[in-house]
């Protein structure tokens, strides 16, 4: 249960980031001076430290990505509390084709939930 919420709350802010303003960050293709001398090899160490491991399925997997602790407890507390609150409640939008206005900050102009207690 706790994969799929973690997989459920990662989509969400994928799609729906709390920040609607997009950073951009622009490199030129090919470009040495930001790239380096190796432009056209693919190496992945120069995205911090990555690098590709082939396990045993023959999946192929990025690993020794950098940690931050503060994130990984407070993504851990998130998930506490969404699945218990999931485990408790049924939720349905009562209006899902609601229109979202794009600010700062990309928020519906009004939400409204209808939420059922479950029998656990």
């Amino acid at each position: 249960m706790a994969r799929l919420v973690d997989v459920i709350i990662n989509e969400a802010l994928h799609v729906h980031s709390t920040s609607g303003i997009d950073l951009l960050h622009v490199a030129p293709k090919g470009n040495k001076e930001v790239w380096s001398e190796d432009v056209e090899i693919f190496r992945l160490e120069r995205w911090g430290g990555c690098i590709l491991v082939v396990h045993d399925d023959l999946r192929l997997k990025l690993c020794l990505q950098r940690t931050y602790v503060g994130r990984n407890l407070a993504s851990l507390e998130l998930l506490v509390i969404v699945s218990s609150i999931l485990r408790q409640y049924h939720f349905m939008l009562e209006e899902p084709e609601k229109k979202t206005w794009q600010g700062f900050l990309c928020k519906p102009v009004q939400c409204k939930l209808s939420m059922k207690r479950r029998t656990v």
